[in-house]
């Protein structure tokens, strides 16, 4: 890495242009993630519509022939995939119940065997997606760079469903008969997903931001010299926040800690003990959240999902 590369590095407030290649693997995780969730929708819709076509048959059939069996014996394989999967509870007899230290304090309610199983694959999804193709054997610098936009660009396009399976007017809901209980579990999930990218996003940022300013002031034959063109360390990253022209910097760093406080404030002992308090504070916190991402991006073609997230919450808004 050549040394004006470490200068503008180092003393900038913004990204360094990066390799258009980790760019376009980006896009594809964008896709990969949208193929993922149009799948699982189809899917699901799929299912509803092969049972009520099943059920009108059925219908029609008994109608017309009070004698027949054929629909009174079950499925043997429907049967034993709603059994062991789709009605099945986690472990046991523990079926979609809240996880209580107390008669008043919950800490969370326990998901279905299925919906365990969705959950836990599209997490793993998504850090599997984090590192795809990240050639951790390059330059310290460069694997936090292309941490950094993967994570970023992936907590974006997250925000769609995030925000999408929030509310009560949600269209999947009418598409797939998927409980509204059942899409705030999955809504509460991606939340924590988000702002693990979030915060995976900031710190590769904060990561690749110390070592590239340690590493230039090593670079130049005085220090002195160094530290009067750009600080080192951790100043850096001070520098960068507070510099002028540091919008896209100090925005970014407000829609994390605004998604961070929405996960302070979400457990299920406080949501429930302060609910009103809670449900202000999670509107306050996604709108700082929206406007801080909004602004980070401007000029990048990843704006654009901010627009859905925004169309997203007016349509709940005005629906509600």
């Amino acid at each position: 890495m050549s040394f004006g590369s470490l200068l503008r590095r180092a003393g900038g407030g913004g990204h360094a242009p990066e390799d258009p290649t980790a760019d376009f693997e980006n896009v594809d995780v964008q896709h990969y993630l949208g193929y993922i969730w149009v799948a699982i929708v189809g899917i699901f819709t799929l299912y509803q519509v092969a049972f009520h076509l099943i059920r009108y048959v059925r219908t029609i059939v008994c109608l017309n022939n009070e004698t027949q069996r054929y629909f009174s014996t079950p499925h043997a394989m429907f049967a034993n995939f709603r059994k062991h999967c789709l009605d099945a509870p986690l472990f046991k007899t523990r079926h979609h119940r809240e996880f209580k230290l107390s008669s008043a304090i919950n800490i969370g309610t326990l998901p279905s065997r299925l919906q365990t199983f969705l959950l836990v694959g599209y997490f793993a999804t998504n850090v599997g997606l984090a590192v795809w193709k990240v050639d951790f054997g390059k330059e310290y610098s460069t694997v936090a760079s292309e941490i950094r936009n993967r994570t970023g660009v992936m907590a974006v396009i997250n925000m769609i469903p995030l925000f999408l399976l929030a509310g009560r007017n949600n269209p999947i809901i009418k598409l797939t008969h998927i409980s509204f209980d059942t899409m705030n579990l999955i809504h509460r999930w991606f939340g924590r997903i988000v702002v693990l990218e979030a915060i995976t996003h900031t710190a590769a940022w904060v990561a690749g931001k110390v070592h590239t300013s340690k590493l230039a002031s090593r670079t130049v034959t005085t220090v002195t010299i160094a530290n009067m063109i750009f600080p080192e360390g951790w100043a850096a990253v001070q520098a960068s926040i507070t510099s002028k022209g540091s919008d896209f910097i100090w925005t970014g760093l407000m829609g994390t800690v605004a998604f961070t406080f929405i996960l302070i404030q979400s457990p299920g002992a406080l949501r429930h003990a302060y609910y009103e308090t809670f449900l202000i504070g999670h509107i306050i916190g996604a709108a700082v959240a929206i406007a801080g991402v909004w602004i980070h991006l401007n000029g990048r073609h990843q704006q654009q999902m901010i627009y859905a997230v925004v169309a997203i919450w007016v349509f709940e808004v005005c629906a509600t």
